[in-house]
């Protein structure tokens, strides 16, 4: 339990991170044609670039936040919870479709521009997330055979 209490608090970090970078952005888009303007060269989907990239950072800050509210479930009552097990298929399906859409995004970018190298390591991290969300939905099926296992257990005592 040790560990998912230094999960719990590394999540929160990340959430904190996360609101402080949404913050930015809200603060920023009084601003918002001096960055386009600033970026014009390395916009592929034109003025819907910014918005796009914002959508997906509110996207991981939402899976976050399901993510936190699993372990929170689990440290209260356990592993073999409905709800832990729920938390942890959407959080599963947040990261794979966003780290797959953002590997997509990425990959049409790096072929349209001129960044290749920063692209280039933006398209790993999107298949990284994408890869941590399967992960995820591999554990919460794990965890959605422990709760049958456990409830099987508890009908035969």
């Amino acid at each position: 339990m040790n560990k998912l209490k230094i999960l719990f608090g590394i999540i929160a970090l990340l959430l904190f991170g996360y609101t402080l970078g949404i913050i930015q952005s809200i603060i920023l888009l009084d601003n918002y044609q001096l960055i386009v303007d600033a970026r014009k060269s390395e916009m592929i989907f034109g003025e819907f670039d910014y918005f796009i990239d914002k959508l997906l950072i509110i996207s991981i800050c939402a899976g976050l936040i399901i993510c936190l509210k699993c372990i929170y479930e689990i440290l209260k009552k356990g592993f073999f919870t409905i709800i832990s097990k729920k938390h942890m298929k959407y959080a599963g399906y947040i990261f794979l479709i966003v780290g797959t859409i953002s590997a997509i995004l990425d990959s049409i970018r790096f072929f349209a521009g001129n960044l290749r190298g920063v692209l280039l390591n933006n398209i790993l991290i999107g298949l990284l997330v994408g890869l941590l969300g399967f992960i995820v939905l591999i554990i919460a099926d794990m965890a959605r055979t422990g709760y049958q296992l456990k409830s099987e257990n508890d009908l035969t005592i």
